[in-house]
């Protein structure tokens, strides 16, 4: 059915799919998570002591005419951020998106 499954670093039990070029997430069991609707998916690599890599999230882009544009989503897939940022950072329990000249930041632990 997917063109690749591949692992995901730290994230036990999570896949990442392609299907006609575009990336999803997929569970160990088969349940979808993220449909496959971007064109690049990257954990976070958020970690903490209690949770460890469990609220790891994920930056998810889509390319576009003005370049690629980004998003976030947590640990669930739920959307956090629209794919429409220039720019996505993460650091430490921070994510700092900027659209044009606008800011907007993201605290994990704020959740």
């Amino acid at each position: 059915i997917y063109e690749s499954i591949e692992s995901l670093p730290y994230k036990e039990g999570m896949f990442l799919i392609k299907e006609s070029g575009k990336y999803g997430l997929m569970t160990m069991k088969g349940k979808i998570i993220v449909k496959p609707e971007y064109d690049s998916i990257i954990a976070d690599g958020y970690y903490n002591n209690k949770s460890l890599y469990k609220k790891e999230g994920y930056i998810v882009s889509n390319k576009t005419e003005q370049g690629y544009r980004y998003g976030y989503l947590d640990a669930q897939g739920k959307k956090i951020l629209n794919v429409e940022y220039d720019d996505i950072q993460f650091s430490q329990n921070m994510i700092k998106a900027q659209k044009d000249e606008n800011q907007i930041i993201y605290n994990k632990e704020g959740e």
